[in-house]
């Protein structure tokens, strides 16, 4: 049972007056960062190819506006979480960006760059300051430099599986792979901060196919505008269930 929605506390990893808290890790949150995932994946693809930024442009033009977010989130995210899922969503799309010019650019092997970044992932997980009561990791700036490096890692490590099987069976296996780390931190560590990271690993990764997968002439090939429409679409809904089952309360 969750005792409260949002556990606050002055922050000490920054100068300025933030009031850092902590959301609890429910199935809708988690369900809503997957969707989130994906279509992160789709905006940092859209932004690249059909803005004519480049990847370097459009990871320049995320990254202002994520910083913009973030800022707004660490001093209002007791209020709203509008500036949260709109962060998460603009930093993933920021690291499609990167993770794309790793491979594509400076062709760097898939798998030792999912391994570094993972790696690097957890170094910066191990730095975040856990929330009493919520079993989830206060949100302040040690949490979004570590889901920044997720989100790399997620787009590298997507397009691994994905290339090594297909789009749809990368969004099969890895959603399963999802679904079951999901449920053995629940089962066997609940209150375990990185079992909440390594759900944020396999939730990024998960979100690749599923962006790709809606939209590559390898997948259904609907199209990164449609794509980006329907994934918008799913996050919405998922917002909506997930207010509503706070609404109903434990």
């Amino acid at each position: 049972m969750i005792a409260r929605e949002l556990a606050t506390t002055p922050s000490t990893a920054s100068h300025f007056d933030f009031n850092v808290r902590a959301v609890p890790p429910t199935t809708p949150f988690w369900i809503a960062m997957y969707v989130a995932s994906g279509l992160g994946t789709n905006l940092g693809d859209l932004y690249a190819q059909y803005l004519a930024l480049g990847l370097v442009a459009s990871f320049l033009l995320t990254m202002i506006v994520s910083a913009i977010l973030i800022y707004a989130d660490l001093k209002n995210g007791a209020k709203t979480e509008a500036f949260f899922w709109t962060a998460i969503v603009i930093f993933r799309a920021g690291a499609t960006n990167i993770g794309d010019f790793i491979t594509h650019n400076l062709h760097v092997n898939y798998a030792l760059a999912s391994l570094v970044l993972a790696a690097a992932t957890i170094a910066a997980a191990a730095a975040t300051q856990p929330a009493p009561g919520v079993a989830s990791p206060m949100i302040d700036l040690r949490y979004w430099g570590a889901m920044f490096i997720a989100g790399v890692f997620g787009t590298i490590f997507g397009d691994l599986v994905a290339h090594a099987t297909t789009f749809f069976a990368a969004f099969l296996t890895l959603g399963a792979a999802l679904a079951l780390v999901i449920y053995a931190r629940r089962r066997f560590a609940p209150a375990a901060i990185m079992g909440y990271w390594a759900i944020v690993l396999v939730e990024r990764a998960a979100g690749t196919p599923l962006g790709d997968w809606l939209d590559s002439r390898h997948g259904l090939g609907l199209g990164l505008p449609i794509a980006s429409t329907i994934t918008t679409a799913l996050l919405l809904a998922t917002l909506e269930w997930r207010r509503r089952a706070k609404s109903a309360g434990p």
